[in-house]
């Protein structure tokens, strides 16, 4: 069963002291081998980062964090396969109280036909001055690959070629993404964006597919030397 994007949600919050969690609701439908995504994008001058997160208060994994403490700026990934279905609670806890002055973008994105038992396959993250840019490699086909970004940019970025916009995000100054790929064949993608030169940076992390069932040969059939059906030997006299 390959990996599909089912759909997305984003919450923006700034400029408001919130303690050290943040708090809202996604409704993620009914999913069959569910994948739910959550990339938190956070600028804060108290240099927290996002470090927990639940759904429906089971933890989900944090996969890869930056945090570019000179620019006070964080990106994080966490995961979590078998989502409860429905409407719940999600709650990102950070490393310490949000500044007032803090802008901070939670994406969450759910995906139908992942891996249900050790799903993340690969990761990366960096920071740097000119376009985001990083390259990951999966180890497997098929697999869904998602980025989030935050850029000291004034306006949002492009997502680069072939990659699909999940959501993104102005605060001005200041500016948030997140982006997908799915692979049909497992190799070096690049995932980018372009606009402003700006300091940046940003996790990317890469997820399996559920593997195929295996094809059902009903008794008193089998498998032929050339692939066929052969009728079985052995049957009761």
């Amino acid at each position: 069963m390959a990996i599909t994007y089912v759909s997305s949600f984003e919450s923006n919050v700034g400029n408001t002291i919130e303690g050290d969690y943040v708090d809202v609701t996604v409704n993620i439908g009914t999913r069959t081998n569910g994948l739910l995504l959550v990339m938190v994008a956070n600028y804060d001058s108290n240099v927290s980062y996002a470090s927990a997160a639940t759904y429906n208060s089971v933890s989900m994994t944090r996969d890869t964090y930056r945090s570019y403490a000179a620019q006070y700026l964080s990106t994080t990934i966490f995961s979590l396969a078998n989502p409860s279905n429905g409407s719940n609670t999600l709650r990102v806890t950070f490393s310490g109280a949000l500044y007032s002055a803090h802008s901070t973008s939670i994406y969450a994105a759910w995906f139908d036909g992942a891996l249900q038992t050790s799903p993340t396959d690969q990761v990366n993250n960096g920071e740097g001055t000119t376009d985001p840019s990083l390259v990951i490699t999966p180890t497997q086909n098929g697999d869904v690959i998602v980025s989030v970004y935050y850029s000291q940019a004034n306006g949002v970025l492009t997502v680069g070629s072939g990659e699909t916009l999940i959501q993104d995000h102005s605060f001005g100054p200041r500016t948030t993404g997140c982006s997908y790929v799915i692979q049909t064949t497992a190799a070096a993608q690049t995932m980018d964006w372009a606009g402003t030169d700006d300091y940046w940076c940003m996790c990317v992390a890469a997820y399996k597919e559920v593997a195929g069932a295996a094809a059902y040969v009903p008794y008193p059939f089998s498998r032929g030397a050339r692939g066929g059906l052969a009728e079985a030997s052995g049957g009761l006299a």
